[in-house]
């Protein structure tokens, strides 16, 4: 947990297999370890061999390639530019969250087709890239 007036800043976040989790107020990029990878910046997993992810939560996040794109051409936006946010799992709320300069803003998708297994993104914005079927709202 950061201290008060802190904001915790990561060169990417790679959750597996977690269970009952809020992620909040994290700014994540790979500009911030001077790294040009081509990451997810946030990105929780279900994994095939340890198990899913469920009931996670990623709040008010802000993920980024890089603050200052304008001398790149679209050789270098393909080479370079990192996806924001992406959650597999069940019953995942995102939202609050802000991407800049990324190639897929947010992204997900559920595990299984059961009902219950529900993938949130209440933040849903016409400009926002977003690969799921469906929207909602799940209280965590």
């Amino acid at each position: 947990m950061a201290g008060t007036g802190q904001t915790p800043r990561l060169k990417r976040l790679l959750l597996q297999t977690i269970s009952k989790w809020r992620i909040k107020g994290l700014v994540v990029s790979p500009e911030l370890a001077s790294s040009t990878d081509k990451i997810t910046c946030i990105e929780v997993q279900s994994h095939n061999y340890s198990g899913p992810a469920r009931e996670v939560s990623v709040e008010s996040c802000y993920g980024y390639t890089s603050l200052n794109t304008a001398s790149w051409d679209s050789v270098t936006w393909k080479a370079r530019s990192c996806d924001g946010i992406s959650v597999s799992g069940k019953q995942a709320t995102v939202c609050g969250n802000r991407c800049k300069n990324v190639n897929f803003g947010k992204w997900g998708y559920p595990l299984y087709s059961a009902t219950p297994n529900l993938m949130c993104f209440p933040d849903f914005r016409p400009l926002t890239c977003l690969m799921i079927p469906w929207y909602c709202v799940w209280p965590i």
